[in-house]
């Protein structure tokens, strides 16, 4: 019963504020109508007409919110806890690649960083794109210069994306928002790419979509971070309650299998 009500204040609290506020004050508007101005006498009739349509709306939206609830937000939430483990699982691999990005940017992102924009321009300021880099992070160690080590990370930041954006349904409106901003600014970097004479002297060209590209994901990183827990705890939840449901039905089948065998032994003696 516990769990059932700690799950109903999650999809509560999880509602749009504009939604869940105009609930509360048609709520509150119905009820000091019902249970007090009512008992008054109205001045005029117009005051009496006005009142009764603002007490239609408020009984409009009252359903209508409750309509919304069951029929829409319920499902929605039940979507993001069934896709939360793969949302969440490609995330993290989108986290790692621009971390590793940043590292070899030479760029420290720190708590509350005041000033991102001229942090990331000093930095591409210090970098040649026609020098090799060295790859310590990853897999490929190497790479002739910037342009192909950036083409190969924007391919593969894309791939990630495109991997996960199919499921827009089974993710949160601000989290899918996010990763489009993302996406957008990889496309640029790409385009800016495939455009470029290859000749400049360092990457401050890059660093107005380098910054988007780390400002989405570090709101990305938020949301996951902060709205996405309670449905990682209750996808947690879900999994083991799943879990127990498998092995009780094999502990069922192995004590159905047990006792046919001993009814057979029984049977041959007899």
């Amino acid at each position: 019963m516990k769990k059932k009500c700690l799950k109903i204040i999650r999809r509560l609290i999880s509602i749009q504020k504009e939604i869940l506020i105009a609930f509360i004050i048609a709520l509150f508007s119905i009820l000091i109508i019902e249970v007090w101005l009512k008992d008054i006498e109205s001045p005029t009739k117009l005051i009496f007409t006005i009142g009764n349509i603002f007490l239609t709306i408020c009984y409009s939206i009252l359903a209508s919110s409750v309509f919304f609830f069951i029929n829409q937000h319920l499902p929605k939430e039940d979507k993001i806890i069934k896709a939360n483990r793969y949302v969440t699982n490609r995330m993290i691999h989108i986290h790692y690649e621009i971390q590793y990005l940043q590292h070899n940017l030479k760029l420290k992102i720190r708590f509350k960083l005041e000033d991102l924009k001229n942090e990331i321009y000093n930095c591409c300021k210090e970098i040649n794109p026609n020098t090799e880099i060295h790859n310590i992070d990853e897999f490929i160690h190497s790479f002739d210069n910037w342009y192909n080590y950036l083409e190969f990370k924007m391919n593969k930041l894309i791939g990630l994306l495109d991997d996960i954006l199919p499921f827009y349904e089974g993710m949160n409106s601000d989290l899918f928002e996010t990763l489009l901003n993302l996406k957008d600014s990889i496309r640029q970097i790409q385009y800016d790419l495939e455009n470029s004479p290859r000749n400049s002297n360092n990457l401050t060209f890059f660093s107005t979509h380098i910054e988007n590209l780390i400002e989405s994901q570090l709101k990305a990183n938020k949301i996951i971070r902060i709205k996405y827990k309670q449905y990682l705890d209750e996808s947690i939840e879900n999994q083991k309650n799943e879990n127990q449901k498998r092995e009780n039905e094999k502990n069922d089948i192995n004590k159905y299998k047990n006792s046919k065998k001993k009814y057979n032994i029984k049977k041959y003696r007899l």
